[in-house]
């Protein structure tokens, strides 16, 4: 079965990467990582269903914030990440697509979430990222090890991303609806 999609071989800043069933690298089965930047010298993104054991709190002393913070990839591993949606309260936020932002001032971000100013529904925290170099990610298209579709702020910055996955395959069609029904790994079907 081809996984091809008139979409899936040009991939763009503000897209999902959407893992094939191709893939057995364990850190990016059934995952779906928001694209925050991609051009000819590399890409970098943020894995939205991995969830790790750590909350927010755990990695800022001092500030008592309960989100749960992602892995965003194995990509520098001690590095902070945030996206949010809340671009008047955060200076030095990178405008990904419309609605989503990365990063900005940490004191900001700590201060709005403190004064409510910045909600904490509309921020998603991640250590680590995913990250490709030169051609490396084109070529990963080529051998069909992961499917594009634009992004969209509410699948980013839903709760219950554990279901990213499926929900984003059902919605590409019959093809993918199929797809979207396999283990984790096809070896035990």
């Amino acid at each position: 079965m081809s996984l091809h999609t008139p979409y899936d071989m040009s991939p763009k800043t503000g897209d999902f990467l959407i893992s094939s069933p191709k893939i057995l690298d364990p850190r990016f089965m059934q995952s779906v990582i928001f694209l925050c930047s991609h051009d000819n010298t590399g890409s970098f993104g943020l894995n939205l269903n991995q969830p790790t054991e750590m909350i927010v709190s755990d990695l800022i002393p001092g500030f008592d914030c309960r989100l749960t913070v992602y892995e965003g990839g194995p990509v520098e591993p001690n590095s902070l990440h945030l996206l949010h949606h809340s671009k008047d309260n955060i200076y030095g936020g990178l405008e990904i697509i419309d609605d989503i932002y990365l990063g900005g001032d940490l004191d900001e971000i700590v201060n709005g979430i403190k004064k409510g100013n910045l909600k904490q529904a509309s921020c998603r925290f991640f250590i680590g990222y995913s990250g490709w170099n030169e051609d490396q990610l084109v070529q990963e298209l080529i051998e069909e090890s992961w499917l594009v579709q634009p992004a969209d702020a509410k699948k980013v910055f839903n709760r219950k991303s554990k279901n990213i996955w499926r929900e984003v395959l059902t919605e590409m069609g019959d093809q993918f609806k199929l797809v979207s029904t396999f283990p984790i790994d096809p070896r035990f079907n």
